[in-house]
């Protein structure tokens, strides 16, 4: 078998859509293969998921509001 430190840095390009095809056909290939890679795969996915459907704002300047505060600590 594979080893399977190879496919992390491909698992974790393919949860941001980054993998070109030849990238993601060896990836789906080991994923066929391979469940403990395929579990995190799927863990990764769900989380990817999860995030992308929270709310968050945006700070508005939060390197400006940090950096007025730590000049007020001086």
């Amino acid at each position: 078998m594979e080893h399977c430190e190879k496919y992390a840095p491909l698992i974790s390009a393919a949860v941001d859509g980054e993998l070109c095809p030849a990238e993601r056909r060896e990836l789906m290939d080991h994923l066929a293969q391979c469940p403990a890679c395929r579990e995190i795969y799927g863990e990764m996915m769900a989380m990817h998921e999860a995030f992308s459907q929270l709310d968050a704002e945006e700070p508005g300047d939060l390197t400006g509001d940090v950096m007025a505060k730590v000049r007020t600590q001086k």
